[in-house]
């Protein structure tokens, strides 16, 4: 379901009754005048890491380091209330992703299919960190091969807000 709404939660577009989570949304473009789509999501296997209190490591692929570079974590909040967006607020200033903890995700972008691919994105990493992880364990990247690759989102055209590996 996808509805239109205005910044006070009221419906404009579309049939059904809005989410609880539509503050995390309003909370978004509040802060972010460079932002036009917000995705909240709950991927099962990036989430999982937040409920062992385990860090995603998006430092672990290249198109993870490019796209979406150090994923933060927001602290644990009450869902449904004006604490959930309050506790990502600074985080989604640095960074397009933030991963909830033991909640779900945040992703934002200039389009729909943008923060799609963010969350995709990070639903990939986390997958592929546990396969890393049941194989003996992941084996990461020198700092000089992160920073070469961090270097490269200009290459390709990514100008997500990402988190550095030497921030959080």
């Amino acid at each position: 379901m996808l509805l239109v709404m205005n910044m006070e939660g009221d419906v404009l577009e579309g049939e059904g009754r809005p989410s609880t989570e539509y503050k995390l949304h309003r909370e978004v473009y509040r802060r972010r005048s460079d932002i036009t789509a917000v995705i909240h999501a709950h991927p099962p296997k990036a989430v999982a890491f937040t409920i062992a209190g385990r860090r995603l490591d998006t430092g672990l692929l290249p198109e993870c380091v490019v796209t979406l570079g150090n994923v933060p974590v927001a602290p644990y909040a009450l869902p449904g209330t004006e604490a959930l967006p309050r506790s990502m607020t600074e985080l989604i200033c640095l960074s397009d992703v933030v991963l909830l903890a033991r909640h779900g995700s945040v992703t934002a972008g200039t389009s729909l299919g943008e923060a799609f691919k963010k969350l995709e994105k990070l639903e990939q990493c986390a997958q592929i960190q546990l396969y890393a992880e049941a194989l003996g364990g992941p084996k990461p990247f020198s700092s000089r091969e992160i920073a070469d690759l961090e270097g490269l989102r200009g290459h390709y055209g990514v100008n997500s807000r990402t988190m550095s590996f030497g921030e959080a």
